[in-house]
């Protein structure tokens, strides 16, 4: 159930925002293979546009609302992912490490 509501997600976004999405990562505990049913979804989406964040939640809401699913959604541009690259980030090192490409490239 949990795989097929995170490719639904990634496909509603897509559908939603498909020109602006560059990447949609699916990273942490799902990615893992080790989501638990009180798990929250993370979820990072690469966009050239950061105005999209809006949207992004609103589809996150409807998964709570419809399922009880919480999505934690993380919003990043190139730039932004560039930085924390250059900075040696932990949280940018684990999902290239981890991570789980639903949609386009890192």
């Amino acid at each position: 159930m949990k795989n097929s509501m995170i490719e639904e997600f990634e496909k509603e976004v897509e559908k939603e925002l498909g020109s602006d999405i560059i990447s949609i990562v699916l990273y942490g505990s799902a990615a893992r293979g080790e989501l638990r049913p009180d798990s929250d979804i993370d979820i990072l989406v690469i966009s050239r546009n950061k105005k999209i964040e809006d949207k992004v939640f609103e589809i996150a809401s409807r998964f709570l609302i419809d399922y009880g699913q919480i999505f934690s959604i993380s919003i990043r541009t190139p730039e932004d992912i560039r930085r924390l690259v250059s900075l040696g980030s932990p949280f940018i090192k684990s999902i290239l490490k981890e991570g789980r490409v639903l949609y386009g490239s890192i």
